[in-house]
């Protein structure tokens, strides 16, 4: 289905911006703007996380035609599953953890969203092929 594909490459993309709002904040404000939301937004975090597996079943059980099921979206699927999980646990986490938080795993957040925003421009650019 197409509107899952426009899905996924919209909720890969937001999800880097959210990975990289550490390192790239400062240059582009939008990315602490979405950061904010998160926060303080309740209805924000409840929908991006059930939407994340909700997209999660869709990339599994209707990938873009001619793909076949599971292995035709299996790369953003699985990155959409790994950020729906991010958002569940940066949900639960305490603020005043956040500073201790952010220096140990700084680096894994950035690299993980140059990841998903490669993910997000291959699924993009390519989309009739079978990422495996």
């Amino acid at each position: 289905m197409i509107q899952l594909y426009l899905l996924s490459v919209a909720y890969l993309v937001i999800g880097s911006g959210f990975l990289l709002s550490d390192t790239h904040g400062i240059r582009m404000s939008i990315l602490f703007s979405l950061r904010f939301t998160f926060r303080n937004n309740r209805a924000v975090r409840l929908g991006l996380i059930i939407g994340g597996f909700l997209l999660t079943v869709g990339l599994a059980l209707f990938p873009i035609d001619p793909g076949p099921r599971i292995i035709g979206d299996l790369l953003p699927m699985i990155n959409v599953f790994v950020m729906s999980v991010w958002y569940l646990s940066e949900a639960r986490q305490k603020p005043e953890t956040d500073e201790l938080i952010t220096s140990v795993v700084g680096r894994y957040r950035e690299r993980m969203g140059y990841v998903t925003l490669a993910v997000a421009l291959l699924h993009f650019l390519l989309p009739h092929f079978v990422l495996l």
